[in-house]
């Protein structure tokens, strides 16, 4: 692709690029945190954007970025030091739902 760097045209196009990156963050804050996107820039209101999962799950977001092949390169080291922060993020994961069921069934009460 050709850009013409005259200054107006270009400072147009920097301009575009960054309303579409900005409504493009506000759907994804929007889908992942369950609510509308305030504020949608009506240039994109008719954006199909891509598909995203209907639930992230903490197991989910770790296989997949243990499976992406950008990560193939790295250190054992590195590999154990990810191994041991992803257990305890599990563990954390674990005992977060453990609490909520709690909760939920009338074994406790929040304060």
């Amino acid at each position: 692709m050709a850009v013409d760097r005259d200054r107006e045209k270009f400072d147009y196009l920097c301009q575009l690029a960054r309303r579409g990156l900005i409504a493009r963050n506000a759907r994804q804050h929007a889908k992942l945190s369950g609510s509308a996107a305030a504020g949608a820039d009506p240039l994109f209101s008719s954006a199909n954007p891509p598909a995203m999962p209907s639930a992230l799950t903490l197991d989910g977001l770790i296989s997949a970025y243990e499976n992406d092949p950008g990560r193939a390169g790295g250190t054992k080291k590195t590999q154990l030091d990810y191994a041991m922060t992803f257990r305890a993020l599990a563990r954390q994961d674990t005992a977060i739902a453990v609490l909520r069921a709690k909760l939920a069934s009338g074994l406790i009460h929040a304060a």
